[in-house]
């Protein structure tokens, strides 16, 4: 029965996220009229990005984990590259390969679940591997930051230390965390640039924030608001909001889709999407391997995490940070490592479902 269950689970995470990737190409299409161009390139993404889980599917985690350390060298190589980077919009984030600016942020979320696995599988047994975790987590998170980007610097650590509390004893885990918060906080204090701490007191006190500063919550509340219960329709979205709300495509597309459909629509949509992380987790829980369900546990955990802070900020109840919604923003890297994330949770292997007894720790009693 359990095997049906699984089946089933994989069979509707494959469906949805198909219908996703037709919803948003209508979205860009009918709603926010992009190009042609955008259009096509979008569509390459998404060929490139199915490419992945077809062929992601067919790799085992075990290999993957044996390329988890110099995948993750790489990253961090690129990571470095970028602050060398032409700026946009005062911020190193993309490199640009002519055909596709590469975002090397949303690969290292990828990348470091497997990084801070592949540790413990090797070295299981030896003193201070929560603090070796911890080195790998904050190497990437010290470099985001630098960019600077704030929002992503924090989901890496949120996914890190995800990770490490799965992998880890509470003990440990506890000496971990005051450890990491007493090297982070004055980090991220120190890198905030004066728009980011305009946003943190823009979420803690609306009406003493400079207008500039608020405007573009503002606009997205209203959006929200002004969707009502059923939505608007696109000829009033294309003419009153978009030309004053920027990001539309990205970070804000969520308060578009939200005027558009109304109330009732977009939550359907969000209850579709959470029913997706829903049967993800249940196909992560279903393998015996721990090793294996933590990675997957952790990349489930990610998009929630990456959705729930999307629409929190849309919604003004959580700090603007540049975060996408995941196959919703416009932007190639995010929907190829989302997809990618999602080729490692539906592959399953004959040694997910059975015990490393050779590495203390990795399989559930």
């Amino acid at each position: 029965m359990r095997d049906y269950k699984l089946q089933c689970s994989k069979g509707y995470v494959s469906v949805m996220l198909i219908a996703f990737s037709v919803f948003t190409l209508w979205v860009y299409y009918s709603l926010l009229d992009l190009s042609v161009a955008r259009l096509i390139k979008y569509s390459a993404y998404m060929m490139l990005g199915y490419l992945i889980l077809y062929a992601g599917q067919r790799v085992s985690i075990k290999q993957l984990l044996k390329f988890s350390s110099s995948a993750y060298i790489l990253v961090t190589c690129l990571l470095v590259m970028v602050l060398f980077s032409d700026p946009v919009n005062g911020s190193h984030r993309w490199i640009d390969l002519v055909f596709f600016k590469m975002q090397p942020s949303e690969f290292m979320k990828l990348v470091l679940p497997l990084a801070i696995c592949s540790i413990y599988k090797n070295n299981y047994n030896k003193k201070f591997l929560d603090l070796l975790a911890i080195a790998l987590l904050l190497l990437p998170v010290m470099l985001v930051l630098i960019e600077p980007d704030l929002g992503s610097a924090l989901f890496l650590l949120f996914e890190g230390v995800f990770c490490i509390f799965l992998m880890s004893n509470i003990k440990k885990l506890i000496i971990a965390c005051v450890v990491l918060l007493v090297i982070v906080t004055p980090l991220v204090y120190m890198s905030l640039k004066p728009y980011q701490l305009m946003r943190i007191l823009l979420y803690m006190n609306k009406e003493n924030v400079p207008f500039e500063y608020a405007f573009q919550l503002m606009q997205s509340i209203a959006s929200i608001v002004s969707g009502g219960v059923w939505g608007l329709g696109k000829g009033v979205i294309s003419h009153v909001n978009m030309q004053f709300l920027s990001d539309h495509e990205t970070d804000f597309i969520f308060s578009i889709l939200a005027q558009y459909l109304g109330f009732i629509k977009t939550t359907l949509y969000i209850t579709l999407v959470f029913s997706v992380f829903w049967c993800s987790n249940f196909i992560a829980c279903s393998c015996k391997n721990k090793m294996y369900k933590v990675i997957r546990k952790t990349y489930v955990f990610s998009m929630c995490m990456a959705v729930m802070i999307n629409v929190g900020m849309n919604m003004a109840l959580m700090p603007v940070v540049g975060l996408s919604f995941p196959l919703l923003s416009y932007g190639g890297s995010n929907y190829v490592v989302v997809m990618a994330m999602y080729a490692i949770i539906l592959q399953q292997s004959n040694e997910d479902m059975s015990c490393n007894k050779g590495v203390k720790g990795v399989c559930d009693d």
